[in-house]
């Protein structure tokens, strides 16, 4: 029998995993220097972290053994890099 915590607990599992599935190379593919940032977070959702120095910021997208990596300055992309995408 379930709990009643046991279907939003569920829930935000799925929501987990469909995020992962953001992080492909059919994705990375779409991502192009100069793009809005917003675009990107279109594409590959909310970013796992950010940093921000002087009118640059740094943003990541999953961890150590698979990420994407943005460049932004204003609002738009000027590098991309990525690891661990197939």
């Amino acid at each position: 029998m379930m709990k009643p915590s046991s279907p939003f607990l569920l829930a935000a599992l799925c929501l987990a995993l469909v995020g992962c599935d953001r992080l492909s190379a059919e994705n990375y593919d779409k991502l192009e220097v100069g793009m809005p940032y917003d675009e990107v977070v279109a594409i590959l959702g909310e970013p796992t972290e950010c940093t921000a120095v002087v009118n640059t910021k740094s943003c990541r997208w999953g961890k150590d053994d698979k990420y994407v990596d943005a460049k932004i300055v204003g609002e738009s992309v000027i590098f991309l890099s990525a690891k661990g995408i197939d």
